[in-house]
């Protein structure tokens, strides 16, 4: 978890860490063993790359788990 960018920070105090494309053969070497070359990679998401979505109730059961939980709330006639 890292700290939340401007898009998530409505919504909570912190959030996962996206790695960008670029840092993942770096992240996934097996033989990196020094955490400090490796920790600059833990940096909230740049928001420009994201985008916020409103989904319906669906996606606050933890039994849910499938992809109706990713669709815009628009697409079930709003929340419920």
């Amino acid at each position: 978890m890292t700290e939340p960018n401007h898009l998530v920070r409505p919504f909570h105090d912190r959030m996962p860490v996206i790695l960008p494309r670029a840092a993942w053969e770096e992240w996934l070497d097996p033989d990196m063993k020094d955490a400090d070359k490796v920790t600059p990679l833990l940096q909230p998401y740049p928001a420009e790359e994201m985008e916020a979505l409103q989904v319906s109730d669906h996606a606050n059961n933890a039994r849910n788990d499938d992809p109706q939980c990713l669709e815009p709330a628009s697409m079930f006639g709003g929340l419920g």
